[in-house]
């Protein structure tokens, strides 16, 4: 999966949960019922690489846009190191109509 096909993925979500599983971990998105915005619970834990070596880190929270569940997903399929400033504006670009 590349990012274009990660892009199109959570573009094509409808409202039901969804589980991801990459290289460096696994996510798992659950939409959150409200009247005005959507949002979506995440329980993502990915691989990072810092200056010690290889740790996971946890995210467990609600609240969270599409686009930022994308992002994390990015975190599992592509590592956190490979997730720029430039991968970040091509998601928020590419979910711009998906992500309120």
């Amino acid at each position: 999966m590349n990012l274009s096909d990660l892009i199109q993925f959570f573009s094509r979500q409808d409202k039901q949960a969804f589980s991801l599983q990459g290289n460096f971990g696994i996510i798992h998105v659950t939409p959150e019922s409200h009247d005005k915005s959507s949002t979506y619970l995440i329980n993502c834990n990915y691989k990072s690489l810092t200056r010690y070596g290889w740790h996971y880190k946890t995210q467990q929270a609600g609240g969270f846009r599409l686009s930022t569940a994308c992002c994390l997903a990015a975190c599992v399929m592509f590592g956190e190191e490979q997730v720029t400033q430039g991968m970040i504006h091509k998601i928020n670009k590419g979910l711009g109509s998906n992500s309120d």
